[in-house]
């Protein structure tokens, strides 16, 4: 299904870099969703460059505080995450959830789900007093700070599932999901 996916949107990247240029909007948010492509194929390295590129140049485009540079932060963060790079992901969800907020508050479902990741991060680093006042000012609750992980749990149990009675077992066993709070959203 990924490989599938990768071979069509390498194609429209083609397109859009031959039509738009490579540092367009549009060829941007492509290679974006390419690296969410690689990330869930467990292409770990490759996704990381990738977002570390188009990072560098929505930033160089369109500054440091935009809506669409925190998205890609968080996508890079969510790669660090699955790498094991856990200081360096909890200083890209900070840089992301410090401009989410300020653009669309401290409510919004984006902010809350930025904000479930750091806290997420922090309480794998140990420390649970970062964990602590994120969720204290966004008013999160223990689901919103394990919803991430219950997600990504997911995700690798259902990939590494071969049978579909193993499959079976896990949603009788409620594993969970919330895409739009996942590590990887495709």
């Amino acid at each position: 299904m990924f490989d599938h996916a990768r071979t069509l949107l390498d194609k429209t990247l083609k397109v859009s870099d031959d039509v738009f240029g490579p540092e367009e909007s549009v060829t941007l948010h492509g290679r974006d969703l390419l690296a969410e492509i690689l990330h869930a194929q467990g292409k770990l390295d490759e996704g990381e460059a990738l977002l570390r590129d188009v990072l560098r140049l929505m930033i160089q485009q369109w500054g440091e505080n935009g809506r669409s540079s925190s998205k890609v932060r968080i996508h890079l963060a969510d790669v660090l995450v699955d790498k094991g790079e856990v200081k360096e992901a909890i200083g890209l969800y900070e840089q992301a959830l410090k401009i989410y907020d300020s653009l669309l508050g401290g409510k919004h479902p984006e902010t809350r789900e930025c904000a479930g990741k750091l806290a997420s991060c922090h309480v794998h680093s140990d420390d649970v007093y970062s964990a602590k006042a994120v969720t204290d000012m966004y008013c999160l609750t223990v689901e919103d700070v394990k919803a991430p992980i219950r997600a990504r749990l997911e995700q690798i149990l259902l990939e590494k599932s071969k049978s579909s009675k193993d499959k079976e077992l896990l949603k009788a066993n409620d594993v969970g999901s919330d895409e739009d709070a996942s590590f990887v959203v495709v």
